[in-house]
């Protein structure tokens, strides 16, 4: 009976050991898990802390690489700058030195070019570009007078109302002169018609404003009201009552193809420019 006893008190206290065994075991798990979830997490805050600490110093860095290559380019530009104005004095002194070296002989031969070339030019310009026309009589007066000089522009590409041209077209009258010095009253499309007795002339049913005439037009020659057809232009001038023009049938209207040219300017008598 003892040794049963004894038996049973064995095992009890065995079973007891195991559990207690179990027990620290699982004390002993948990506290492991609990230690290496700690170290993780410390583990994730170091590295946190390490990526900031290390974006600071790239942006520092960064930054100060930045205004080294800022100050260095200044610096470089600056030399630059000097090493232009430095080159420029020299090739100035060069120059200076030349022409204190030319004799009279290479200055005339210098002056003589350039007076040939300018001539050169200006002769082109006005074979190609303008020409001067002489005005005889009076048929523009005021605005322009007998043996006025003017430049005409060798390109008119469409004669505009109230510019001065000078036509070329032949007549068949030869006692009419082909070159003519008039003003445009109208062009093609449109209407005129003089109302002499108050001596207003109307295009398109408007009276024009004419500052520029010598007298009011009451000079009627052969006119009769018209239209102006495609490619005309119907012309006058300014001395209205002394001016062969458009009005008289020994003209007529003028075709554009027979314009030489719009005045420009004046260029005789010397000083008087502008054509009003």
């Amino acid at each position: 009976m003892d040794t049963f006893e004894n038996n049973g008190i064995i095992e009890e206290t065995a079973n007891r050991a195991g559990e207690a065994a179990e027990e620290i075991k699982e004390e002993i798990a948990d506290a492991a898990q609990e230690t290496a979830e700690a170290a993780e997490e410390t583990a994730e805050q170091v590295t946190e802390a390490a990526e900031e600490q290390a974006e600071t110093v790239i942006e520092e860095t960064a930054e100060s690489a930045e205004e080294a290559a800022e100050e260095a380019a200044g610096e470089a530009f600056r030399e630059m700058v000097e090493n232009a104005k430095e080159i420029n004095e020299t090739e100035q002194n060069a120059e200076d030195a030349v022409k204190e070296k030319k004799s009279p002989f290479t200055i005339f031969f210098d002056i003589i070019s350039i007076v040939s070339l300018a001539t050169i030019i200006v002769g082109l310009a006005f074979i190609f570009c303008f020409r001067t026309v002489g005005v005889e009589g009076s048929s523009m007066y005021p605005t322009l007078h007998d043996k006025d000089r003017i430049i005409l522009s060798a390109f008119v590409i469409e004669p505009k109302q109230g510019d001065i041209v000078v036509t070329c077209q032949p007549s068949a009258f030869s006692y009419i002169e082909s070159t003519l010095v008039k003003r445009v009253i109208a062009t093609e499309g449109q209407s005129v018609d003089i109302d002499f007795d108050q001596g207003i002339v109307y295009v398109d049913g408007e009276a024009l404003d004419e500052p520029y005439v010598n007298e009011l037009t009451h000079d009627r020659e052969s006119f009769a009201p018209l239209t102006v057809p495609e490619d005309y232009v119907f012309v006058m001038g300014d001395n209205r009552n002394a001016s062969t023009d458009s009005r008289d049938y020994r003209v007529g209207l003028i075709r554009e193809d027979y314009i030489m040219g719009k005045a420009l300017f004046r260029i005789a008598p010397f000083g008087q420019f502008k054509i009003g």
